[in-house]
């Protein structure tokens, strides 16, 4: 028998960090490196961009974590600290190059670390969440006929 993950972590399926990329540079200079996450047994790899910033000494001032940090994390359990929550979002057009197919996606699952909200974890992974605007409503105020206002001075009706 399989052991059933949400039932025995109600926040749901334990998370393992599988991996982290070299340190990388984007376009503007900017260093960079990718931790992939794993929740659940059969859950698909999450990724995650983490930042830093290049000092004029040439060292590196990771925004979150280092990959020297994380390094010894990977194959870890790391629940708690992450979570890979299912959202939706934004619709956002994706082009598949070897099909030359446009995609249109409404929802992914997002990295979560653990003092993030999940409106500013989505947005640190590259989306915004979908937001339902729900229309407000004016109270109903019930209309008193104005025969019923109309009383004595001993509260009974004139």
């Amino acid at each position: 028998m399989y052991p059933n993950h949400y039932a025995a972590y109600p926040s749901g399926p334990r998370v393992t960090l599988t991996s982290i990329s070299e340190v990388r540079e984007s376009t503007n200079g900017n260093p960079y490196f990718v931790a992939r996450f794993k929740a659940g047994t059969f859950g698909k790899p999450v990724s995650r961009t983490f930042w830093g910033r290049t000092g004029s000494n040439g060292r590196i001032t990771w925004d979150r974590v280092s990959p020297a940090e994380l390094e010894p994390l990977v194959g870890q359990d790391v629940t708690g600290e992450v979570a890979v929550v299912p959202v939706q979002i934004r619709p956002e057009e994706f082009l598949n190059d070897a099909t030359g197919e446009v995609h249109l996606v409404t929802s992914r699952a997002v990295v979560k670390l653990a003092d993030e909200t999940l409106e500013v974890a989505t947005r640190r992974c590259g989306s915004v969440l979908a937001v339902e605007r729900v229309p407000v409503q004016e109270p109903v105020v019930p209309q008193v006929p104005e025969h019923a206002l109309a009383m004595s001075g001993d509260g009974l009706p004139a």
